[in-house]
C-alpha cells in the first residue's frame, strides 16, 4: 500500500530480529489519527534502551518477587509500541511522572482508548488482551514519560501485530533529500 495515502505503512526490508506475530491483532497504523501518523516513531521496547529491570524474580528477599517482575519503561514523545498481546502474563501499567500515555485496548470487537495522564494512574491489562501504547506528551525535564510495569514472572510469549517489522523501520519518517 502507499504511505502517501496514509492507509498502511510501506513494506521495506526487515532488519529486525524474528518477531512472533498474530494476524488477529489490530493495526495501530489504522487506529492512530492520520495527523499523528506523520510524526509517530514505533518501537519494540528492549532492556537497556527504553526498559530496565527494577526487581526481577528472587532479586529481593520477598515472597512478592517469587511471582512478580517490576520494570521501568521510558518513552519519548510521539513514540508508539504497536499492538501486542502477552500469553501467561497479566500486566499493570502505572504512570511515574508527568506526561500522557494513551493505551489502546481491544475488548471484544472494539478498540478503546485509556489515558494515563496523572502520576499514579494505573491500568491492568488482562492476560492475552491486545494492547498498544502511545506516548503523546512527556515530562519537560526528562524528555521521556515513565511507566512502571508490574507483571507476572511466569513464562509466556509476546505476539505482535503482523505489520510490526515494517513499523519498526519507521520509513514513514524518512524525508526525501
Amino acid at each position: 500500500m502507499n504511505i502517501a495515502s496514509l492507509s498502511e505503512p510501506v513494506p521495506v526490508s526487515v532488519s529486525v530480529t524474528k518477531i512472533k506475530t498474530d494476524p488477529r491483532l489490530p493495526s495501530i497504523w489504522k487506529t492512530l489519527d492520520p495527523v499523528d501518523r506523520s510524526t509517530v516513531r514505533f518501537v519494540k521496547p528492549s532492556m537497556g534502551r527504553e526498559m530496565s529491570e527494577l526487581f526481577t524474580k528472587n532479586s529481593v528477599r520477598s515472597p512478592a518477587t517469587q511471582e512478580l517482575v517490576i520494570r521501568a519503561l521510558n518513552l519519548r514523545e510521539n513514540t508508539c509500541i504497536p499492538f501486542h498481546r502477552d500469553t501467561g502474563k497479566e500486566k499493570l501499567y502505572s504512570l511515574q511522572g508527568d506526561g500522557v500515555i494513551v493505551v489502546f485496548l481491544k475488548r471484544g470487537g472494539a478498540i478503546r482508548k485509556h489515558l494515563l495522564n496523572r502520576v499514579g494512574d494505573q491500568l491492568i491489562i488482562p492476560v492475552g488482551m491486545p494492547h498498544a501504547l502511545y506516548c503523546t506528551v512527556v515530562d519537560s525535564f526528562k524528555e521521556t514519560c515513565g511507566l512502571q510495569i508490574v507483571l507476572s514472572s511466569k513464562k509466556g510469549e509476546t505476539k505482535w501485530e503482523t505489520s510490526t517489522p515494517f513499523l519498526l523501520e519507521n520509513s514513514h519518517l524518512q524525508k526525501e533529500i
